[in-house]
């Protein structure tokens, strides 16, 4: 089987989003039946892996980053588009579908093509990612900390072996964060 073969199924989220703003009613809370009940259902039967073995990049997988890019904003624009022309009771469901979607997507690649060439088309696809998750100190944070900090106390991004999602989340935004101000100021 080819390395890229199992990146696409990270194309399900962002595709059943969009699926669900369009078909409506309960549909509409599709990826947070995806994120929240069935993709840990899956990572817990799939088991652990030390495998750490790089994924070799070539066409497809370039190709798959920026299908996830591009459908980015097509999720933010399809809610607003639901919002404004036939805004239900059940909008609410599909702006945390959303959410998830364009989290996940939006910051996965925007990491991923945010070390491609500056001032390229990638690069600032990237950027417009961070935007529609209103996550553009993420630049700073990652270019100016993390890759200078790796793996250090220091890094708010490094998550030690075996640390809970969750737990990571909630204390890697605010010190992240705080670092971007701090950073800022000091220069």
């Amino acid at each position: 089987m080819a390395r890229w073969l199992p990146h696409l199924i990270g194309l399900l989220t962002p595709l059943a989003t969009i699926a669900g703003l369009l078909a409506g009613g309960w549909w509409m809370g599709a990826t947070i039946y995806l994120a929240l009940g069935l993709y840990p259902i899956l990572d817990f039967f799939a088991g652990q892996s030390s495998d750490t073995n790089p994924l070799e990049e070539g066409k497809a997988f370039n190709y798959i980053v920026h299908i996830h890019a591009i459908l980015v904003p097509v999720v933010v624009i399809t809610l607003l588009y639901i919002a404004a022309v036939d805004y239900t009771k059940f909008v609410w469901l599909g702006a945390i579908s959303v959410g998830l979607s364009s989290g996940a997507s939006g910051i996965v690649t925007a990491h991923e093509l945010g070390h491609r060439k500056p001032r390229s088309a990638s690069w600032w696809l990237s950027r417009l990612d961070l935007m529609t998750v209103l996550y553009l100190h993420f630049t700073v944070e990652h270019n100016h900390t993390h890759h200078k900090h790796w793996a250090k106390a220091r890094d708010p991004t490094s998550s030690p072996w075996g640390r809970n999602v969750y737990f990571h989340f909630l204390r890697t935004l605010p010190f992240q964060v705080l670092y971007v101000i701090t950073h800022c100021l000091s220069k």
